[in-house]
């Protein structure tokens, strides 16, 4: 009877390393396989779920990988939700009403008034308050709209070509209007040739004075795409309200303009977010961003079933211990979701 005896391979220490690796890689087997699914799964994360956008694929891929560790280990990656996480929004509701269908709304508030900042929303609400009486809403986002276009040309400039625009109306125009009588009509017709004569050289003499008073051939094309007439009429209207055009005031007016949607004007989106402030110097939350992502993070727990009651505040104090006791709730911080 022949008997043999199987030998270690001897050799280097890389041919031991892979003799135990082929003794105990089929156990990784499976786990292997997950990983490299999952692996080759991202760029499909990023086309469907990114967009093509390869931080958020990564981001989604990540939190795919959290969430297999977790539930294969019992090890919650992700810091656990807590009643600190919504400590801010407790002070908020302790002094103003505040019902589960309002924190998806108040939570962009507050995040646009984090972008734009309390002191600046201060100042524009005070410049809002000082000219209440002579523009109102729409008023004012007309006047920012022309505000822009005045400072680009400048204000010097616009006075001095108020003559020149004038001429360049076409009395036919006048007269399809109808804007004036049949008598003076006639003669307008009768004598705009002269008119325009007598005027000419009045006229070439102002585009001569604008060109000489810096009027560059950038802002040449859109002085007459801008028709200066309406930012001439502007220009009077800013000194009867003593606005300098290329003061501080005249560019918060434009910025406020510019917040206006849809058919919400700039005003009252800056009224908005004055009593939002003012809401939460009352309760003393004083800083927004946690404020914002907490409101975040109540919302998604109303959205999981976690909150039922509609009383943010009732829910927070009376349901949210209780469950956190009984289950294991998880902090997403890159979504503000549990």
């Amino acid at each position: 009877m022949a008997e043999g005896t199987m030998q270690r391979p001897g050799g280097s220490v890389l041919s031991s390393i892979g003799y135990s690796w082929r003794r105990i890689s089929p156990r990784f087997v499976p786990v292997l396989a997950v990983l490299s699914a999952m692996i080759l799964t991202i760029p499909f994360m990023m086309i469907t779920g990114a967009r093509g956008d390869i931080g958020r694929g990564l981001n989604i891929a990540l939190t795919a990988y959290a969430a297999f560790i977790e539930g294969a280990t019992g090890v919650a990656v992700n810091s656990l939700v807590t009643t600190a996480d919504t400590a801010a929004v407790v002070t908020f509701a302790e002094t103003n009403p505040l019902t589960n269908r309002d924190l998806r709304l108040l939570a962009r508030s507050v995040t646009r008034l984090s972008q734009l900042g309390a002191d600046t929303v201060a100042r524009y609400a005070s410049v809002i308050d000082t000219y209440a009486d002579d523009l109102d809403a729409a008023a004012l986002d007309a006047l920012g709209q022309r505000i822009e276009g005045i400072q680009e040309v400048g204000p010097d400039t616009l006075r001095a070509m108020q003559p020149l625009t004038e001429d360049l109306v076409e009395p036919g125009q006048q007269q399809r209007r109808g804007d004036l009588p049949h008598v003076r009509r006639v003669r307008y017709a009768h004598g705009r040739g002269c008119r325009r004569n007598r005027r000419a050289g009045s006229g070439r003499r102002q585009l001569r004075h604008g060109r000489s008073a810096g009027l560059s051939q950038h802002h040449q094309p859109a002085w007459k795409r801008r028709h200066d007439q309406p930012h001439a009429r502007t220009t009077g209207r800013t000194r009867s309200l003593g606005i300098d055009p290329m003061g501080g005031e005249a560019d918060d007016i434009a910025e406020i303009s510019k917040l206006a949607e849809g058919s919400r004007t700039g005003s009252d989106y800056i009224n908005d977010l004055r009593g939002i402030d003012d809401q939460l110097l009352a309760s003393g939350v004083v800083d927004e961003n946690e404020l914002s992502r907490q409101l975040s993070l109540v919302n998604a727990m109303y959205e999981r079933g976690v909150l039922t009651n509609p009383d943010v505040h009732t829910a927070l104090t009376t349901e949210l211990e209780p469950y956190l006791a009984a289950n294991t709730v998880v902090y997403r911080p890159e979504t503000n979701r549990c």
